[in-house]
């Protein structure tokens, strides 16, 4: 029994092979010791899409994907699950958003 490198699984308990995320969903990867297909998760700069399962590009502005987290960067915040609006700059023209918010979270 081994245990799957990262970005494989294996759903048969002490298999001695395991199957590549990519081979039935492309632009995935797992964590190592993965045992079933769902724990393949879109890889980061991608996000599944709750329709179809599909890792697609992430090409929301001002986010970043991973899995099916989308969340805004540095300088914006989310203001609906696949829109990120820019922040406003503070007296000294910094960003009031860190980022890192997801949908329905108050921006930090």
């Amino acid at each position: 029994c081994i245990e799957c490198e990262a970005g494989t699984f294996s759903e048969v308990t002490g298999s001695i092979q395991c199957t590549l995320c990519t081979a039935l969903r492309d632009f995935s990867t797992s964590a190592p010791g993965a045992s079933a297909l769902a724990d393949c998760v879109c890889a980061r700069g991608y996000r599944r899409d709750p329709d179809t399962g599909v890792c697609r590009l992430c090409q929301v502005p001002g986010t970043e994907c991973e899995g099916e987290v989308v969340r805004s960067q540095p300088g914006w915040f989310m203001a609906q699950p696949a829109v990120a609006l820019r922040c406003l700059e503070d007296y000294a023209g910094k960003s009031v958003c860190l980022g890192g918010d997801e949908f329905g979270e108050e921006p930090t």
